[in-house]
């Protein structure tokens, strides 16, 4: 059960992320676009409040990812996050992240990854999936704004809400 859950978040992730992509249109040259606006690399921090499914408390965590453009002109970015949920134990998730940016103030970072996990004295390594969301509004050369993400593994599933803030070069 909990597989097909998984797949079917990650076909409409995707699906989104396609159908995006599909019905955009672009303008003039002169005119100014998302695209010709970015920036080739993009860092990124989060600070969040986390929601463990199941559990009562709220869990403090971080975010940090960097993205490359894939393309001087492309919406697409690929890169590496890190995510920590301090809770009972640390739950520290490393994901390849493909970001969409659909909006001139809002991207969605999505992929795969694994969760180190420290459960009743041992180690646990299970695969995983995060999302999450960013508003950006730009700010003296940063990015500042709202973002709430989505995580899961094999045992647990959590929702974030926070602030990201992130500057390119």
């Amino acid at each position: 059960m909990m597989r097909n859950s998984y797949r079917a978040i990650i076909f409409l992730i995707f699906f989104l992320f396609a159908f995006s992509s599909y019905s955009q249109v672009d303008h003039l040259e002169h005119e100014h676009t998302v695209r010709d606006a970015g920036h080739t690399w993009h860092i990124g921090l989060g600070l969040s409040s986390a929601k463990i499914a199941g559990e009562q408390a709220m869990d403090p965590g971080i975010h940090v990812h960097l993205m490359r453009k894939l393309g001087n002109e492309s919406n697409w970015s690929l890169g590496m996050g890190y995510e920590g949920l301090k809770g009972e134990n640390w739950h520290n998730g490393l994901n390849v992240l493909l970001n969409y940016r659909l909006l001139e103030f809002f991207s969605l970072n999505a992929g795969p990854g694994i969760v180190f996990e420290k459960a009743e004295a041992k180690n646990e390594v299970k695969s995983a999936f995060h999302t999450e969301g960013v508003f950006e509004f730009h700010l003296a050369g940063f990015h500042l704004g709202p973002m709430f993400g989505l995580g899961f593994d094999s045992e647990h599933t959590h929702f974030s809400l926070g602030i990201h803030l992130g500057f390119g070069k």
